[in-house]
């Protein structure tokens, strides 16, 4: 007896029903809502306490940099959308690409400076969880201008021949938009507790998934053939079993080398 293969629409609807009781698991899964946004970043995050900002006497998820980065990326997409941009497939020109390059740059320094700190070793200046969240804001808003165009010219059968920035007030005006979470989260205002962790880990989890969409498309042979946003699902449950398990096996090194205990 010969079996019938599943019509792309019944892959939709499955795919669809999978991300959806994903979704319900999570939520309806034991423990307060902040607990569970740390497991999910454990393996990327060393949640020091010392590198992080709280709020209302919460630590946030993610450390102080990470908060920036991952928040950065998702206002930034938020912004490449409300631009039209959604289908923009090329990298902006060479002068902000240099700038988006010139962020991820100091976001490097800021990184090895602090870790010649802790190491005892000669460095710049001290470490400072401001310039953490600041200069992970500016990579994130160059990850997002840079990833999202390639996912794009990957995905789309027609992507559009524009760049994901094309002019320095759209890079300033993305900049802009994340001013606001800078604030709030160093001004430590109580009530962008849940936002900025939600916020901040979506961040993560669609930036993560996004790569290994990317991936998937190119291994499976699936680029360049979407016509709508809907083709993309029957693609997505692997892209986030990929993200889970490098999670996973990152939560799991963090556990076997630190235990349960976080970084000083």
């Amino acid at each position: 007896m010969k079996l019938k293969r599943s019509t792309p629409q019944a892959r939709h609807w499955r795919a669809l029903g999978l991300l959806a009781s994903l979704l319900i698991l999570f939520v309806l899964a034991p423990g307060p809502l902040l607990d569970k946004l740390r497991a999910l970043c454990f393996g990327i995050s060393p949640q020091r306490p010392s590198h992080s900002f709280f709020l209302a006497g919460a630590q946030l998820p993610l450390e102080a940099r990470m908060t920036g980065i991952f928040g950065g990326f998702l206002l930034t997409w938020g912004v490449l959308v409300a631009l039209g941009r959604g289908r923009a497939a090329q990298l902006p020109p060479a002068p902000l690409l240099v700038a988006l390059a010139g962020f991820i740059g100091l976001m490097g320094l800021d990184g090895a400076n602090a870790f010649l700190y802790d190491l005892g070793l000669p460095h710049l200046y001290a470490p400072d969880n401001r310039l953490r969240l600041a200069t992970g804001l500016l990579a994130g808003v160059a990850i997002a201008a840079i990833v999202w165009p390639i996912f794009n010219f990957t995905f789309w059968k027609n992507g559009e021949d524009q760049p994901s920035l094309a002019r320095p007030g759209e890079l300033l005006g993305a900049l802009a938009v994340c001013i606001p979470l800078f604030a709030v989260v160093v001004l430590g205002f109580d009530l962008a507790l849940y936002p900025v962790a939600l916020l901040s880990v979506a961040g993560m989890a669609g930036l993560v998934t996004l790569l290994n969409l990317i991936v998937v498309l190119v291994v499976t042979r699936r680029e360049g053939r979407a016509t709508s946003l809907w083709d993309v699902l029957p693609s997505v449950p692997m892209a986030l079993i990929l993200a889970a398990a490098e999670l996973g096996a990152l939560s799991l090194l963090r556990f076997m080398v630190f235990g349960t205990a976080t970084l000083p």
